[in-house]
């Protein structure tokens, strides 16, 4: 590299903390949507459980595990994936036309996977704790 030029680890961390930011909030977003599904679809659960004295802080309880159990799976499989598809395209365009290019090497950010892999679990169920009401609104029942 010439003097005066910048260097490529300067750009590249960016490049790094730029994807991390985009893959968190991408995962939390889906995380929220699906714990929000999963959410509506045990209200009568939930109903029950209040109706029968469950403390209040039950359901905060059960969001926030409901969207760790999501998180923990899409954040597993999804750097799973991440990390097969990285590696097979860095792999293939190494070699091209029976030359390798030594340049083309797959060099993996662990502590940003690991750090991603514990904290969009970790950021989810806390966020799924925060916005969930501790009681449900009282519903009309009608006898049918």
């Amino acid at each position: 590299m010439e003097p005066g030029h910048a260097s490529w680890s300067g750009s590249q961390g960016l490049a790094e903390l730029l994807i991390v930011a985009g893959a968190l909030i991408v995962a939390l977003a889906a995380a929220w949507i699906a714990t929000a599904l999963a959410g509506t679809e045990s209200l009568p659960d939930l109903a029950t459980l209040q109706a029968v004295g469950a403390p209040p802080r039950t359901r905060r309880r059960f969001a926030a595990a409901q969207s760790a159990v999501i998180t923990v799976t899409g954040a597993v499989l999804g750097t799973a994936t991440g990390l097969v598809i990285g590696a097979t395209l860095v792999l293939s365009q190494r070699e091209q036309g029976g030359v390798v290019d030594p340049r083309w090497m797959v060099d993996v950010p662990w502590a940003w996977v690991a750090a991603l892999v514990v904290a969009i679990p970790l950021l989810g169920a806390a966020a799924a704790w925060l916005v969930t009401r501790s009681r449900l609104p009282l519903a009309r029942r009608l006898d049918g």
